[in-house]
């Protein structure tokens, strides 16, 4: 793809724009997102889609940069203009790096009928950072980068009851039974163009044969015992209501979960926990008697980075990433804990590092039996003030449906006590399509669904926009404090659905208490899942305190 005015795209690189010359590009925890990353972008948004559109969150690691986009309803620059209102994802963009400079890269839709593109400067080759935009005032885009698209009158079709849609330019086909033509129809009182579906006669058929071919399996009556197979027409003479239904009300507390290849679960709200006193299988973790030598060595032990304040030798992990903030760091977990430390908890199970389903080297969690263990921090970090920020965020990925499940943790005070936010794939009458969540640990406490067992506590269920799967979501939870013992917390996540491609969930503000916000550790873990995968994760704001 040919760049045009390379000069006017460089000369971007030393301004705001595309962002609002209002705008402070400043994030709420006073992060600052620089000049020569952003260069151009051009979004075309149907009507129906908010006036307003700024970035939400921007990142670039050593492998990927990417942004998501974000509409409300109202200008967050207009004074006394009611406030922003609540945002609706409509675009995120991804590039491979090292990007190409002033290269159009295209946005994929979050929003249907939502395209466009972004491109990038030089500073996403040399930049390290992630950002997340929590006001859209401080990266409002400039006027001149959106396009208003009228929508068309029918956007998708499809079969009722179902998420699947047809989109764009769809075939309609029809077959030797199936008749599908353009017609003249009346429809309320005036006469328009149809698609009329209607049944035809195969040539060298009957109708009584095209008929039989579109019957259910048993083609014939059970009532009157003419079906090929025995059918089924009641349980313990219970007979179905009139459409056709045998309901079956479970109590006390009992939850069926379970597909048709699973057969009828039922689940009762008593957990392992509170029936055998836990044990404890902490792993043996041998010394290390090899002197570090002096050139590994870190030059000053009062630096404020975990990977100045130990030494490391040539058969350990590479040192996390830092940055210029004492309490922030990086860890990829390809192929050494580096600033964590594994934790056993209740149960069976083991950490790994090996081959992922989808690629590379990630640190696994493997259960064996019912299991909680996470890794945690080796360091505390203690945020300045109230209402200063501190961010977990890494990539989960749970697998083996139906049970895969993963959080980030903070506020760990014990492996009974700490606060988590994340994941998991297990359905629910309530939440069929899996959950993200925001919880405590605590010794006892209910069993699914009011937890995810063994004392991990739900404070707050939040149904995801679509059915979770076994993919790589990426995960952000911050936490703001509030007092030395309240806080509250938001999850954020990304992560690209097989079916319907890139998505994006940002969860409301949730109240936490008890919770001790001048010594917080994090780390993260999962509980009840055969396998989960963690990799990238990171930790933002605060001061490390040994």
């Amino acid at each position: 793809m040919a760049i045009v005015l390379r000069g006017w795209l460089a000369q971007n690189e030393t301004r705001a724009y595309p962002l609002h010359d209002q705008a402070t590009r400043r994030t709420s925890a006073g992060l600052l997102l620089p000049d020569d990353v952003l260069v151009d972008a051009h979004l075309s948004v149907p009507d129906s889609v908010e006036k307003s559109v700024f970035v939400s969150s921007l990142g670039v690691t050593p492998g990927l940069v990417s942004a998501t986009f974000l509409a409300t309803p109202n200008n967050p620059l207009e004074v006394g203009a009611p406030g922003p209102g609540t945002p609706i994802a409509i675009a995120v963009v991804r590039a491979a790096t090292p990007v190409i400079p002033y290269r159009n890269y295209p946005v994929e839709a979050l929003y249907p009928g939502v395209s466009g593109w972004v491109a990038f400067g030089t500073g996403a080759n040399k930049q390290r950072c992630h950002l997340l935009f929590d006001d859209p005032a401080s990266s409002w885009l400039s006027a001149r980068c959106l396009r208003r698209a009228q929508e068309l009158p029918i956007t998708a079709a499809g079969k009722y009851g179902l998420l699947a849609r047809l989109k764009g330019l769809v075939r309609l086909g029809g077959s030797d039974s199936i008749s599908i033509k353009k017609e003249r129809r009346v429809i309320d009182g005036l006469e328009q163009d149809a698609l009329v579906f209607s049944l035809q006669v195969p040539v060298n058929s009957t109708l009584q044969e095209t008929l039989r071919s579109f019957a259910e399996p048993c083609s014939n009556r059970p009532s009157e015992g003419t079906c090929r197979s025995p059918a089924l027409q009641s349980i313990n003479n219970v007979g179905p209501d009139g459409d056709g239904n045998v309901n079956i009300i479970f109590r006390y507390g009992q939850e069926i979960i379970g597909d048709a290849g699973d057969g009828l679960v039922i689940d009762y709200p008593l957990g392992l926990s509170q029936v055998c006193p836990p044990k404890s299988y902490d792993p043996y973790l041998p010394a290390d008697l090899c002197e570090p030598s002096s050139s590994s060595s870190s030059s000053s032990s009062s630096s404020s980075s975990p990977s100045s304040s130990e030494s490391s030798s040539s058969s350990e992990p590479p040192p996390p990433v830092t940055s210029s903030s004492s309490g922030t760091f990086c860890y990829p977990l390809t192929s050494g804990y580096g600033n964590l430390e594994p934790v056993v908890g209740e149960g069976l199970g083991t950490w790994e590092f090996g081959d992922s389903e989808e690629t590379g080297t990630r640190l696994i969690a493997v259960a064996g039996q019912l299991v909680h263990h996470i890794v945690k921090s080796q360091y505390r970090y203690r945020v300045f003030a109230d209402g200063d920020d501190i961010v977990i965020s890494g990539l989960i990925r749970p697998t083996q449906t139906p049970s895969g499940e993963g959080h980030l943790i903070f506020g760990y005070q014990s492996t009974n006590n700490f606060f988590f936010g994340g994941l998991t794939l297990r359905p629910s009458s309530v939440y069929p399509g899996g959950r993200f969540f925001v919880g405590r640990k605590a010794a006892g406490g209910p069993a699914w669904p009011l937890g995810l067992g063994l004392g991990y506590n739900l404070i707050l269920s939040l149904a995801p926009p679509i059915a979770l799967a076994e993919v790589d979501y990426d995960v952000t939870v911050r936490v703001t404090r509030v007092s030395a013992t309240t806080a509250q917390t938001r999850l954020s996540f990304t992560w690209v659905d097989p079916t319907y491609g890139a998505q994006s969930y940002v969860s409301p503000w949730i109240p936490l208490t008890s919770i001790d916000m001048e010594q917080l550790r994090v780390g993260l873990g999962c509980v009840l899942s055969p396998k989960s995968e963690f990799m990238n994760w990171c930790v933002f704001g605060g001061r490390l305190i040994p």
